[in-house]
């Protein structure tokens, strides 16, 4: 889960989200699986619109997999508002407007981790041209706590990419 807003807002409904998953997995011994879980978020965030509402914008990715079934990935974009759709690519903020045009253009379903990498570099050097405060060297990181072995299976190993742009 990737949040955007005001942090006060970004916290107190992360902090809020995470502690309700996990009462929910305690009291039901059973996990959500990733859309289970962005439609959860989705009903916070819009129950909490009508009371205390939080600016919050989020991007909830997973990969559910059972023994049965084939690895599914999905990642779902939310808006403060409670708006939910399942994308193939996101992104939310000012950077949004010039990143959402290089994700349509370049993504592809079966990308390498190395074609991602020059992805997210275009973004940077677009970013870099449209916007007049510069913000130095970016490093992007990150964490993939079980990952698909193509032919062996999952892998418990974490995987942590970085890489600097």
């Amino acid at each position: 889960m990737v949040t955007s807003g005001p942090q006060s807002d970004r916290l107190a409904f992360g902090e809020y989200i995470q502690k309700n998953m996990k009462l929910y997995e305690l009291r039901n011994g059973v996990t959500l699986n990733g859309p289970a879980t962005a439609n959860y978020v989705r009903g916070e965030l819009a129950r909490f619109l009508r009371r205390a509402p939080y600016q919050v914008n989020l991007l909830i990715g997973a990969v559910d997999a059972t023994p049965e079934q084939k690895a599914e990935p999905s990642l779902h974009w939310i808006d403060y508002l409670g708006s939910m759709v399942k994308v193939n690519f996101g992104a939310h903020g000012y950077g949004s407007n010039f990143c959402l045009s290089i994700f349509d253009r370049e993504w592809k379903p079966d990308m390498t981790l190395d074609e991602a990498k020059d992805v997210f570099k275009k973004c940077r050097a677009e970013l870099d041209m449209r916007f007049l405060v510069r913000n130095g060297q970016w490093a992007y990181t990150v964490r993939i706590r079980r990952r698909w072995v193509c032919g062996g299976g999952w892998s418990a190993d974490p995987l942590l990419v970085s890489f600097c742009s």
